[in-house]
């Protein structure tokens, strides 16, 4: 399942509420879009700009014949075709906020036609959708399990890695420790963190600015 995918159903609880504020939602969202494109080998990450990548340096663009494949599902060919079209590499913090406006209906309804969640029009005045999941334990699963694994310090492959990442940066870290009595999971998170520094040091930086967006973000609603 892309990471996308993954983050929304860990965010939006059994009636389809987010468990963050809505720019935090989508601030996560538009994040886990560019690490799945990253993971694909479509962009990279570097000195916080966000950089399409081309034949000539993708893998499989030279094994194609200097083609590159595009991206499985239609919004992360969408979303790639924008880096594409930008003559200069934009930063981090510019990618994240073009793409938090729509983002979450965008996610919201691939997971509605792929029968994770279903679509309901909610409000009066100001329309707009909450996404229910089909299993209302959904995100309590997946955050029991991330957090399970975490306190237990079992071995983390890399979607948990980045998905754990993504919660410390929008705002979910409690919730997914919720139940780590001992701190064994929180340290151990720190330890994560630190060698995705050492060996990923611009993936760590998209948490970072995530984290730094999300935060601008709540302090303006508050004002």
């Amino acid at each position: 399942m892309p990471l996308a995918d993954n983050f929304f159903l860990l965010v939006h609880d059994g009636s389809g509420r987010s468990l963050l504020h809505s720019r935090a939602t989508a601030y996560g969202l538009a994040a886990s879009v560019l690490l799945d494109l990253a993971g694909t080998g479509h962009i990279v990450l570097r000195q916080r700009l966000v950089i399409a990548r081309s034949s000539i340096d993708h893998p499989a663009g030279l094994a194609a014949g200097g083609r590159i494949p595009p991206p499985a599902t239609p919004l992360l060919h969408h979303v790639w075709e924008q880096i594409q079209r930008e003559r200069q590499p934009l930063d981090v913090r510019t990618w994240l906020a073009a793409l938090a406006p729509t983002i979450t209906d965008t996610v919201g309804e691939r997971l509605g036609r792929a029968g994770l969640v279903r679509v309901q029009e909610v409000g009066v005045v100001r329309r707009s959708h909450r996404y229910v999941p089909v299993d209302r334990l959904a995100s309590a699963k997946i955050s029991a399990i991330l957090g399970s694994k975490l306190a237990s310090r079992a071995r983390l492959d890399w979607d948990d890695v980045l998905l754990a990442g993504l919660a410390s940066a929008t705002g979910l870290q409690g919730e997914i420790l919720a139940t780590d009595q001992t701190g064994a999971g929180q340290a151990y998170l720190g330890e994560l963190f630190q060698e995705v520094r050492q060996r990923y040091p611009d993936i760590l930086m998209l948490f970072t600015e995530t984290e730094a967006a999300v935060g601008d973000a709540v302090i303006t609603h508050r004002s």
